[in-house]
């Protein structure tokens, strides 16, 4: 139903589109409220913030403690220089991925499906974008950064003064 967003299959079991691209007038996604979900599918998470990630996440209860079911939040997206780096490529590479969340690392030469004329254009990207699209390259250079992504993230980290020292900014 393009109405509604909405597929209904015959034993009940309903598929729910929702947009989560960031809206200024609903920046907490009191749109999701109400949604009780089983499992939850984000395609191209990156193009998502944090906090419809979040939120869907809080979504998973339903009919859970009913079956006894472990709910499933499954996520897709092409290396990005935002949250998910942080979140779940980085951990997966130091070992620190929280024992509930598995990260899986998928080429397009690992789908057979794919057409051989997307693989050659994939192929012959500029650098920077085959790095990140062919070679799936999370550590990619960004041309279009004033300061490097992963240097701003640590900074948020590197430096905790004393509880009784004076915090400035600058």
């Amino acid at each position: 139903n393009q109405q509604s967003n909405e597929i209904r299959f015959f034993n009940g079991s309903e598929i729910v589109f929702k947009d989560l691209a960031f809206n200024p007038s609903d920046p907490d996604y009191h749109s999701l409220g109400g949604l009780e979900l089983t499992c939850a599918f984000i395609d191209e998470v990156a193009q998502c913030p944090r906090q419809a990630y979040n939120i869907v996440k809080t979504l998973l209860r339903y009919k859970i403690k009913e079956y006894n079911l472990t709910p499933k939040l499954f996520m897709s997206c092409n290396p990005s220089q935002n949250w998910l780096k942080q979140e779940f490529y980085l951990k997966h590479i130091n070992d620190s991925l929280e024992p509930h969340k598995i990260f899986i690392q998928a080429l397009p030469t690992d789908n057979p499906n794919l057409p051989a004329s997307y693989i050659e254009i994939l192929k012959n990207l500029p650098p920077q974008q085959k790095a990140r699209l062919y070679d799936g390259n999370w550590d990619y250079e960004s041309e279009d950064g004033l300061f490097d992504f992963d240097l701003i993230a640590q900074s948020v980290h590197r430096f905790q003064p004393d509880n009784n020292e004076p915090k400035m900014m600058t």
